[in-house]
């Protein structure tokens, strides 16, 4: 089976999530894992199809024809890592310069494998103060010498040095 990473850009239309997922179906692939997202007046899909190397062929000249932005890459589906405990994370913090960037920093200094990440801004309920919910989820060596209650003490401390409130619990699906 052949993999194919399909990212598309458009506007926001009833008309492109449909128009898409019947290129998908026609061209006798199969989606694997999507994402659909709106932000503004546009929306964003990030598929992974998998199929036959003629259907994947078939869905490479279907989606030529699209009118908005596309982005299309083979690829190969990611292998097990069974050596990784997969855990979640919510972060609020105030919605100043360079939150996300010292976030995902620290992540990579821990040699933690970013898997998705969810931002939403918002105004707080009393004070109105610009805020950021943090939505993670990761993977975490399983190795010695790392242990997760190390792990999610420097992430504590880490957070509350920079004034960010965070939980972080293990996926359990």
């Amino acid at each position: 089976m052949e993999n194919l990473v399909v990212v598309v850009l458009g506007l926001n239309e009833n008309q492109l999530t449909d128009q898409v997922f019947r290129m998908v179906a026609h061209s006798g692939c199969h989606i694997v894992d999507a994402r659909v997202n709106t932000t503004a007046k546009h929306v964003t899909m990030t598929l992974l199809i998998g199929g036959a190397w003629n259907t994947i062929a078939r869905f490479e000249t279907l989606i030529k024809k699209f009118e908005g932005h596309v982005l299309v890459e083979r690829t190969q589906v990611r292998s097990a890592q069974p050596d990784n405990f997969p855990y979640s994370s919510y972060i609020v913090a105030p919605d100043i310069p360079n939150v996300l960037a010292k976030i995902t920093h620290f992540l990579s200094e821990q040699q933690v494998t970013l898997y998705n990440l969810h931002i939403e801004s918002y105004k707080a309920p009393i004070t109105e103060a610009a805020m950021l919910g943090i939505s993670l989820s990761f993977g975490f060596p399983a190795q010695p010498p790392h242990l997760v209650a190390d792990f999610r003490e420097h992430f504590i401390v880490f957070c509350d040095e920079h004034n960010f409130d965070v939980a972080m619990e293990p996926q359990k699906n």
